[in-house]
This record gives structure tokens, sequence and C-alpha cells, in this order.
């Protein structure tokens, strides 16, 4: 069976993927082809286009669209569950009573089907548009984590801002079953608490959460801080947690959209993105870190208690907190963990695709190692840009070109590093990145301040060979995805200074030879020059723009930045 699964218009990112028999073809999300950032608003067409074209398929060959959104609930059962949380809480919030009226025209069916239709038939016989299923989005999460985990049975949380009704979900997954277990629904959103308290400390929610998290490190415990989070989000002995929704609902919306002025009157004025960071704005970024990962280890307990099985995997935008995931491996609640690395909503359309292909016979299950689903650009396709553009580059074939790179950033330049097919998801792991070396700090603030424009807070990830993940961090286990931290090994913590975070873990990408050969020769030349097996890695984009997708995005993002080197298929550029 040919599936395209598709995750529809939404706040965060949205994209598309092929599964060809329940092989995984292709995988990619709208933003890399569009250049907005997650392209909100917007369905995956371009994405949905590039799919179809890895496979050599036309619209006419694909036997079912799968979308991650159970469209149906909201033609009833949504309107009556809004209705019953404003029972239940008493008062209906300015922006809950806007948001409610958005999504339930944004989600009617008939109007999600015209969507659809329009954005993937562009003028084509109409008959070519093939049916579409429409599944629960928490269930997608839930297949996308299990199904590509390896594991034959597992405890599986889906941790999310909101699908339909649910926020957090726990399920329990055999074979090719997936249960729901238990659920937590609106208003109790740990990713709407954490979207909140985003904007709060004067960072774009769902897109900067990424910046509170590296922010939190800085932080320390205030009582009266951490009290007022008891309060927002209570957990009790068993493991469950409510949200209260009056800080983040219900209430005069005076200064922001995902949070109330009771929060404000709690916790001061808001602050604004570009003013000196405040010891205080650490202790609530620290707060509200500290608060989100109690409620993940509660749950984790929770959940394992409810299935019997202590094998555990992760999905939903919450899940790429890569902090929260330490603590909740570290917490022996678990023995096993597996994190879908595609966790946010781009992800949800894998696993609509991985269940609608299951339900017409296919068996979608599969061990993830990789997330290199996307375009790539032949050596002749490369050539073509350089020379329209008139650039001055060199061709290094037969290793040449890694040796060069490796050379480079030893010598403490900065290079854009794009080869073969783009990854799918938030993290550059090894095709769109920019790389660097780990030694010393310095180069961590030019790469700030002259090419990703970002935080200098902000902290960046190496990629190391899987074989000595061992020698730089406390308590290995191997990690492709750049979605876990560790504590780095004291004594070689200053060595490798540029990706260490302040509070001495490292988020890194291990890397096998027979998973990405090229990317790991590159790490292997750098050792050979430095002694270290490691390279600093962070995606090749700017602030505020997606990671570089065709060669003209990797030339622009080169010239307009403070790269020094370009290593792009077998060329070489430098300034």
């Amino acid at each position: 069976m040919n599936i395209l699964g598709i995750c529809t218009e939404g706040p965060q990112s949205t994209g598309a993927c092929l599964l060809i028999d329940g092989k995984l073809i292709a995988m990619a999300e709208e933003e890399r082809f569009v250049r907005i950032k997650q392209a909100p608003g917007l369905l995956p067409t371009r994405a949905s286009q590039y799919c179809l074209k890895a496979g050599g398929l036309k619209l006419s060959d694909i036997d079912a669209i799968a979308v991650s959104w159970d469209v149906a609930k909201y033609t009833d059962f949504m309107p009556r569950f809004y209705d019953d949380v404003e029972r239940r809480y008493g008062d209906k919030g300015w922006l809950t009573y806007i948001s409610e009226k958005q999504i339930l025209q944004r989600f009617q069916p008939d109007y999600v089907q015209h969507r659809i239709t329009a954005s993937l038939i562009k003028g084509a016989d109409r008959g070519q548009m093939r049916p579409v299923r429409y599944v629960g989005h928490h269930k997608t999460h839930a297949a996308a984590a299990f199904w590509s985990s390896g594991f034959d049975e597992a405890t599986i949380l889906t941790i999310d801002a909101s699908g339909e009704e649910q926020c957090t979900v726990i399920w329990h997954g055999k074979g090719m079953e997936i249960t729901q277990v238990e659920s937590f629904d609106i208003p109790d959103s740990t990713g709407w608490m954490y979207a909140g308290l985003t904007e709060f400390l004067g960072f774009r929610p769902y897109s900067d959460e990424g910046s509170v998290m590296g922010l939190a490190c800085y932080g320390a415990y205030d009582p009266e801080i951490a009290a007022l989070f008891e309060r927002i989000a209570p957990i009790s002995p068993d493991g469950s947690y409510r949200i209260d929704p009056s800080y983040f609902f219900f209430g005069a919306h005076t200064y922001g959209d995902r949070y109330t002025d009771k929060l404000v009157h709690e916790l001061g004025l808001p602050f604004k993105y570009g003013d000196d960071i405040t010891p205080r704005q650490q202790n609530i970024a620290w707060a509200v870190q500290d608060r989100l990962e109690q409620i993940a280890v509660g749950l984790a307990r929770r959940a394992v208690a409810r299935t019997g099985c202590r094998t555990l995997c992760l999905a939903g935008g919450v899940a790429l907190n890569c902090k929260m995931n330490r603590v909740i491996l570290d917490s022996g609640a678990v023995d096993r963990l597996f994190i879908q690395p595609v966790s946010n909503d781009a992800g949800s359309a894998l696993g609509a695709a991985q269940l609608v292909a299951a339900e017409m016979g296919d068996d979608p299950r599969f061990e993830q190692r990789l997330v290199h689903y996307g375009p790539d650009y032949s050596n002749a396709e490369i050539k073509a840009v350089l020379d329209g553009h008139k650039l001055r580059y060199e061709y290094l074939p037969n290793g040449r070109l890694e040796r060069r790179a490796a050379a480079r950033i030893a010598q403490g330049g900065i290079v854009g590093w794009f080869q073969g097919r783009m990854e799918a998801g938030p993290r550059a792991l090894g095709s769109r990145s920019i790389i660097a070396s780990p030694i010393g700090a310095a180069v961590k603030d030019r790469i700030n301040e002259a090419v990703k424009y970002r935080e200098p807070w902000r902290p960046f990830a190496p990629s190391i060979k899987a074989e000595r993940i061992g020698d730089f961090v406390l308590n290995p286990i191997e990690a492709p995805f750049m979605i876990l931290t560790f504590d780095v090994r004291p004594e070689v913590a200053d060595q490798i200074a540029a990706v260490v975070h302040v509070d001495n873990t490292v988020r890194p990408q291990t890397v096998r030879a027979e998973d990405l050969p090229r990317w790991y020769r590159v790490i292997d030349e750098f050792e050979k020059l430095t002694g270290v097996p490691m390279i600093l890695n962070t995606s090749f984009n700017v602030k505020g723009e997606p990671i570089v997708n065709t060669p003209q995005d990797a030339v622009r993002t080169f010239y307009g930045s403070g790269l020094d080197g370009l290593a792009i298929g077998d060329f070489w550029l430098e300034k």
C-alpha cells in the first residue's frame, strides 16, 4: 500500500511522509520548502509533493491519505467538551473563547477536506484525489514512537499542547496493538503551561521553548516562585497532575495571549525580548522547567505502574525537552527509553501513515536510527547552482572534502556542511549542519554572534563517535538524535568547553560509521588532527529561519553569515 501521511495546519510544524508497503520512504517539513519557520497555518503541500516525487508516485498512485487529526470530533464532541470545561470552571476566558471559534472552524471536516484537496490537486483532475483517513492526534504520536522504537512492548507517553481534547495520554503498546490507558485532557496541558511561560519570559511560544530550557540552567531555586508553580501545577502522590487554567486561559489577557493577568499579578510584569536577562527571569525559567520535570517523572511512574512495562516510548512536542528526558531516564522509573526524534506535530504525519497502513494490512514497524528522509542533490545539481551564481570553488572527491573541512575547523574556522538527504525534525544531524571545533569556549561566542545571531546562553551540541561516548560523559548510552542530555566527565569538561552547557551537561549525537559514513569520516579526520573524536554541530540556519534545504539556501546562508567555509556535495567554498 502507498500511504501519504500529513499533519495539517496548526501553530507548530506541519509535514508529510510516504510509506510504501509499510516502509518509510520520505519525510519532510513544510517549513523547509516555503522558508517560513514552522510554516504555521499552512498545509504541507510542497512537503507532500516532495514525498510523492521521492517515491516515484503520482497522487493517483496513493491508496490513502492519512491525516493526524480526528476532525470528525470538531462537529459535535469538541463543542460539547468546551461547554463542559466552561461549566466546570465557571468562566470563559477571552483566549479560550477566541481559540475555540478558530479551532472549530479550522477543523470542520468539510473545510479540511476542501483544503487538502485544493492543496494537493493544484488544477489536476479531481478524480486523482485519494480517500482521506483521519486519525486521533495523540494516537499518531504514540504510533510514531512505539512502532519506530524496535520494541515489542512498551509503555507510551504522549505529552503535547493538545490534540483534540487530550493533552497527555498514557498508552500500552504490544506488537501491532496500541491501547489507551489514561488521558489528561484540556486544560491540563503542560505544553500550554510551558508556552505561556515562554511568552511571559519574552520569547515566542511554540517556537522558543528551547531558549527557556537553556536559560533555566542559569537559574536557581526560589521558594516564592516554586510555591507559585505548586499552585499552578499541583501533583498528586499517585503521579496525576492538574494545570490551573486561571493562569493561562480564564481571565483578562492584558499583557499576552498565552497567560492571564493573574500570572502577572503573581510574578510581576512580563519580560521583553532583547532586554538584559535578570536573575529573576532565570529563576522563573528554572522553576517552570523543574515543575515540568517533576510532572514528567510522576507520569512515567504512574504509566509504568498502570501497564507493568518498564520500557518507555515518548512523543509529542513536550518530548523535545531533552533535559526533561534525561531526568525521566535517571529517575529509575524506567529501564529503557526511546524518544521519537521528530516528536513535534510534523512527526505525527508518520504515526498517522503507520496507523492507516496497519489498518490496510501492512506492517509499518521499524527500528529508527536515522531521520534523513528529505531531499538530496547530486554533484551535477549543486555545480549548476554554483556556476549559476558565478562562484569559485574546488572539487574535492574521494575523502578530500572531509579532510579539508576537518582541517578548517581544527584551525578555528566555522563551516557549513551540506550533504545527502535532509533531516526531518528540529535537529541537524550531519546533513544540514554548521560545524566547528568543540575545543575551548571562544568559538561558541563567535557562532552565536556572527553566524546564528541568537542568545548567548544557548548551548551547542557535539556529534561524537558512538564508540567513544563513554570517554566524555557519565552513564553513557547511544543517543543518535540529540534528544538526551548527559553529565560531562569533570576531567574533560574544559577540553570540550564549546559544547558543555553551564550545568555541565552535553546533548550529543552519537554517530556510527555504518549509519552515516561521510559524517563519521569528518569526525574521524578531526580526531586525527586534534585527538578529540567529536565536532561541534548546530543546525545550518540563522535565527528565525528554517534549516537550509536546497543548495541555493546553503549558498545564501553561507554568504549572509559569518561562516568561513562551505562543504556542499564534493565542492568546497571559502571566503
